[in-house]
């Protein structure tokens, strides 16, 4: 929603910011979140690093670990342009799908480590089994829903790139 009297400027900076606090809020950290919300909504869509602790009011040592971070996580990439030496971060635009990608890992590993606690507890008063039973069962259900819905979402945005 627009606030009466505020510069677009200043609703991009309140939405880098709240960007930030939701990234925060999810551990992966605040500058994280307030790099991926600029680079979400810049123009042009690259960036340097002194760009980006520029507009981010940062330091150029936090914008390299968090973009060497946020490169290794594959939410941005560094690119180029022929002729300038400089080097770019932009958003990528597969990185939501590989966030979830990477979350049925931890689905699969919280799976397993489950299924290892009940082995040891093998025998054991069912009272005793019964929260890593739980957690099995859900885990089991979000490794099986998480790729579905990965393929429905692959299907729909090749019927949107139509």
């Amino acid at each position: 929603m627009k606030k009466k009297g505020t510069t677009l400027a200043n609703r991009e900076m309140e939405f880098v910011e709240e960007f930030g606090v939701l990234f925060d809020n999810f551990g992966l950290g605040g500058m994280a979140g307030r790099i991926l919300g600029w680079l979400l909504i810049c123009d042009p869509e690259h960036q340097t690093s002194a760009q980006l602790a520029e507009k981010l009011k940062a330091s150029k040592g936090s914008i390299s670990t968090v973009t060497r971070l946020l490169d290794q996580m594959g939410f941005i990439k560094r690119i180029t342009i022929p002729g300038e030496r400089a080097t770019y971060f932009k958003f990528t635009t597969t990185s939501w799908p590989e966030l979830i990608q990477r979350k049925i890992k931890g689905i699969i590993q919280m799976k397993t480590l489950a299924a290892h606690g009940l082995e040891i507890l093998e025998g054991a008063r069912p009272q005793q089994r019964e929260r890593l039973e739980l957690m099995k069962e859900f885990y089991t259900f979000m490794g099986q829903e998480f790729p579905a819905m990965i393929n429905r979402w692959d299907d729909h945005r090749k019927k949107l790139e139509r």
